[in-house]
């Protein structure tokens, strides 16, 4: 399939609003490459900032008729499972249901997301340096028990 008719997926210039859309409905996804879209989403529950690549070529349904947008993304989005090291907690594996509308250009129309929040790119880098960093710093010496700031270790 010839995909060149789309040059703002291939970040050539932004994608007009499709009619019926306002940019605050719309969320921040961006493409990445000729047949794909990229949106950033952050887990609810644990934090940890996650990427989501989403392919044109096969992850796309066609909407019902009678709807505003033509075709739809829905996908699951689980993360890593791994924990900044503040005390002990488990590991998080909450899905995060992700859906987005498009048009008939592909185009995104807007888009619901449970189980996390939107983020943009420049927002993902900076959540994924920190979240990185909380992952390699040891655990705190309260959470460890070895004696400092326990009540026990004076006796």
């Amino acid at each position: 399939m010839n995909w060149s008719w789309l040059p703002w997926l291939r970040g050539k210039s932004k994608p007009p609003l499709p009619s019926g859309a306002t940019a605050e409905l719309i969320p921040p996804v961006e493409s990445d490459g000729a047949q794909a879209l990229r949106a950033y989403v952050r887990c609810q529950a644990c934090g940890e900032p996650i990427s989501v690549r989403i392919r044109l070529t096969d992850e796309v349904g066609r909407a019902d008729e009678g709807t505003p947008y033509t075709f739809f993304v829905q996908k699951t989005v689980i993360g890593s499972g791994r924990r900044p090291a503040r005390g002990h907690r488990p590991p998080c594996f909450r899905p995060i249901e992700l859906r987005l509308e498009l048009d008939a250009h592909y185009r995104v129309m807007g888009g619901q997301l449970q189980g996390g929040t939107w983020m943009t790119a420049d927002e993902y880098d900076v959540a994924r340096r920190e979240y990185e960093a909380g992952l390699q710093a040891p655990p705190s010496t309260e959470a460890a028990g070895n004696g400092v700031n326990d009540p026990r270790a004076s006796q």
